[in-house]
């Protein structure tokens, strides 16, 4: 969620990031994304997150990956 926070513009960063780092951060995440309207935008960046680090694991340990 952090990594997230800092892909966002500046001011938008900048309040969810205070938001993480106190008690109830994972409900005032999703409050925020909701209120901001930028759920398709996390679970978009959710899922090349698991990509990225999926296709890092693969190369790890010699697996191919076959993908579209």
């Amino acid at each position: 969620m952090v990594d997230f926070a800092y892909t966002l513009p500046s001011g938008l960063s900048e309040v969810l990031l205070q938001k993480l780092y106190h008690k109830g951060a994972f409900s005032e995440f999703k409050v925020f994304i909701q209120r901001h309207l930028i759920v398709n935008d996390w679970y978009d960046y959710k899922k090349q997150a698991f990509i990225k680090k999926l296709v890092e694991w693969a190369v790890i340990n010699n697996i191919e990956l076959e993908y579209e």
